[in-house]
């Protein structure tokens, strides 16, 4: 299996260079009368964005027309995260893709079928052929003209071409991450994977910080539905409801507090449900005391460390210790950006509601 997806992978490589050293080339006899190096070589890397610009419009105008939620459009190494309508920067660990990606899910369990799946990681290649052939056209009605300076342009035509081909091909290939390894997995049914698919639906939305209070209901409904052989009955599940809760513009304190208590009561006690006692009782009780007695002992939880620091900045605030908390709203951040580059609006209000709790000294 390794070896195949190697074998593929060199395959693509081979591809992308002979192909971009032939639009390259091409790009220069398009522009003769400029004799710099540099003009083919912008004109490839342009001509490389748009295709990638094409390909990903591809995925995402499909996603739309199939009624799912587009969460991420990424042309890197930027990416519009599509929840907070904010571009972000996507350092390397976080780019899905060498060239983009489009990140998307259902809204709604009857539009989450294979089919419409298949269609919306098909219509990426299917965008640049389309492209590839819109660019012939063209460069054929060029050539139907007698002017050299059409002549000369039907080289740029050709070059778009050519990238478009390119781009089409290599993303068909059956290689780790590719269109071509997707589609493939789609056209083998799987009833278990089917049956998962509200999990995997989950999971996208939070890696790409849509707000807890923002998950449709079915999705949780749908999730919550999805066997899960030796594990706790609705733990999961549990934990997403008392999020929900603190998550929301006017947060039910009083629902929460019951929440918390019957799940401490189930499963014991933990980083992330400790941090989020202690934020409780600082914000939402206003008792200073009772929430720093229940702050997290333990080591450190690298999955919940930024509700660690918001507690704590939380206890702080309520204290009237400014500086300490000041420190601990710099180390949540921190660690928020640590665990994603996308903007999370959840922990922004966690901090507002944090510096409104501040108490004088």
């Amino acid at each position: 299996m390794l070896s195949g997806i190697l074998r593929w992978s060199r395959l693509a490589a081979l591809i992308w260079w002979a192909g971009t050293f032939w639009a390259f080339m091409l790009y220069g006899l398009a522009f003769v009368a400029y004799p710099t190096l540099w003009v083919p070589i912008s004109c490839t890397i342009a001509g490389m964005v748009f295709v990638i610009l094409i390909h990903e419009t591809g995925h995402a105008a499909a996603a739309i027309a199939c009624g799912w939620r587009v969460l991420v459009f990424a042309v890197c190494p930027f990416g519009l995260h599509l929840p907070t309508r904010t571009i972000t920067f996507l350092p390397r660990g976080y780019r899905e893709d060498a060239g983009g990606f489009v990140a998307s899910v259902p809204r709604s369990q009857a539009r989450g079928t294979r089919a419409r799946r298949f269609i919306i990681v098909a219509s990426g290649p299917a965008a640049c052929f389309v492209l590839a052939a819109a660019a012939l056209v063209v460069r054929e009605l060029w050539l139907r003209g007698i002017d050299t300076r059409l002549l000369v342009a039907s080289n740029f035509g050709l070059a778009i071409a050519v990238q478009a081909c390119v781009s089409g091909l290599i993303s068909l290939l059956p290689y780790d991450g590719s269109d071509g390894e997707k589609l493939l997995v789609l056209a083998r049914p799987d009833p278990e994977r089917l049956l998962h698919a509200p999990c995997g639906w989950m999971a996208t939305q939070l890696h790409y910080n849509v707000r807890l209070r923002d998950l449709p209901e079915w999705l949780i409904a749908a999730q919550r539905a999805v066997p899960h052989p030796g594990a706790e009955p609705d733990r999961h599940g549990e934990g997403i409801d008392i999020r929900r809760i603190l998550d929301a513009d006017r947060p039910d304190f009083a629902r929460a507090r019951e929440r918390i208590d019957a799940y401490r009561t189930r499963y014991g006690g933990s980083a992330w449900l400790d941090s989020c006692d202690a934020y409780l009782a600082a914000i939402g009780e206003g008792d200073a005391a009772s929430a720093a007695a229940r702050l997290w002992k333990g080591e450190p939880d690298p999955g919940a460390q930024s509700m660690e620091h918001a507690a704590k900045a939380s206890v702080l605030a309520v204290q009237g210790h400014e500086a300490g908390m000041q420190a601990e709203l710099r180390a949540m951040r921190k660690a928020v950006r640590a665990r994603s580059p996308y903007r999370n609006a959840t922990f922004r209000d966690i901090e507002r509601r944090i510096r409104a709790a501040l108490r004088p000294a």
